[in-house]
């Protein structure tokens, strides 16, 4: 999976996504060469629901199934 900044700019490559411990762990490569670990703990993830409002998971729902915004 590729993340990329509001120019379009590659940020990050994930590689892989993984349930370890008490946590997830992501890696993958910064701007395409540097190599990251990024581990998500309780706290992270807690923080995380918290972000996502009803909008963002119907979005998210709408983009698997139509592939893009229907207008």
């Amino acid at each position: 999976m590729k993340l990329y900044g509001s120019e379009g700019v590659l940020l990050m490559e994930v590689e892989a996504i993984s349930a370890r411990d008490e946590s997830i762990q992501i890696k993958g490569k910064m701007m395409g060469q540097v190599p990251m670990q990024v581990i998500i703990g309780p706290q992270e993830i807690r923080e995380a629901w918290k972000l996502v409002t009803l909008g963002v998971m119907v979005k998210a729902l709408k983009l698997l199934v139509f592939g893009k915004s229907p207008s």
